[in-house]
């Protein structure tokens, strides 16, 4: 299998776990670089990048492009459990944090991008499966 990790940051970190594993992953991340490799990959991991995004449909475009049918996104990102509790989370006042998520937004992008929800687990992780064209 062929992966990327997407929002990679400044270093490798996990790639070097993936390959370990067998798996070859390439790295990208917008700031820090390398540009984005060419091609369509079994899986794309995202882990602490959507929150940082200024631009997610850009950078949702830019994944679904690069992702095979049948190949699955996991993208991990603190999510938000009301407006209630919002100004005081530790999350939002992060100054690199720009954008936020909750279930609701993940279900949005799944149907936009022709995703099916595999697997979450209520506050951070979310696993999507890309649709064969066809369905």
């Amino acid at each position: 299998m062929k992966g990327l990790d997407f929002g990679s940051g400044p270093g490798p970190a996990l790639s070097l776990l993936l390959e370990r594993q067998g798996l070859h992953c390439q790295d990208y991340d917008p700031v820090f670089g390398p540009r984005l490799p060419e091609g369509t990959f079994d899986f794309i991991f995202s882990t602490e990048a959507f929150e940082h995004f200024h631009h997610p449909v850009k950078e949702l475009e830019l994944i679904n492009d690069r992702l095979k049918p049948g190949g699955f996104l996991i993208i991990m990102t603190m999510w938000h459990s009301g407006t209630e509790k919002f100004l005081n989370w530790f999350y939002a006042r992060d100054d690199t944090h720009v954008l936020f998520f909750s279930f609701r937004t993940f279900k949005y992008i799944a149907h936009r991008w022709n995703f099916e929800i595999v697997w979450n687990d209520g506050k951070r992780v979310v696993i999507f499966k890309k649709k064969s064209s066809d369905h």
